[in-house]
């Protein structure tokens, strides 16, 4: 987790995971490290900076499997299937993308997958789209897990995202032809359409 971009680290937006469908799944069970309870996705206290969640982590590891955060304005999630090769490097057209954009990418839970933390001043809409022919989602709102496994080049600053760049990946998510699969780690193995996972995540903040 010492990987993990400084700017996001002292955010009060950290919590702790617990294993939830099968391992590597985006769904996860979703607990305050200051309480222990579940998560109130409202509520400010129930969450805490980055390195206070991991010591709680490393405290309760028979129970947690790991750190998430909430995900909102001015941040922003763009998650990447299929695009990590059995070497475990990016394709090039995905390193393409993540030169371009910059911000901070790092392999997701599954191994399988990248995920870009980036920067946007306005607050985005989550969705699924395509981008370089591979499936993404975005997510404007919801919650994102971390692994601190930096793509080598790529371990960037979500401050340095480059707006322009971004643009033009949110143009191309918004007219490339639709798959029937959302972009997400783990929309394939769960068999979810690109409705059911967007709301979903949208819904994990309607729950009290």
């Amino acid at each position: 987790m010492r990987r993990i971009p400084e700017c996001l680290r002292t955010i009060p937006i950290w919590f702790l995971s617990e294993p939830y469908e099968e391992p590597g799944s985006a769904y996860f069970n979703r607990y305050s490290a200051t309480t222990l309870a579940p998560l109130r996705y409202n509520q400010a206290g129930d969450y805490t900076s980055l390195d206070s969640a991991v010591q709680i982590w490393k405290d309760h590891e028979h129970w947690f499997d790991g750190i998430a955060f909430r995900v909102s304005c001015p941040w922003a999630v763009l998650v990447i299937q299929h695009c990590v090769t059995p070497q475990g490097h990016l394709t090039k057209k995905i390193r393409d993308v993540a030169n371009r954009v910059r911000g901070y990418w790092e392999l997701t839970r599954n191994g399988k997958d990248v995920q870009a933390f980036l920067l946007h001043p306005q607050p985005l809409q989550s969705r699924g789209g395509v981008v370089a022919g591979h499936p993404v989602f975005l997510c404007g709102e919801g919650v994102c897990g971390v692994t601190g496994r930096a793509i080598p080049g790529c371990g960037g600053n979500p401050l340095s995202t480059d707006q322009d760049a971004f643009s033009d990946i949110l143009r191309e998510m918004a007219t490339a032809p639709k798959l029937d699969v959302l972009a997400h780690p783990s929309a394939i193995s769960t068999g979810a359409s690109q409705g059911e996972v967007a709301s979903r995540q949208l819904g994990l903040f309607d729950e009290q």
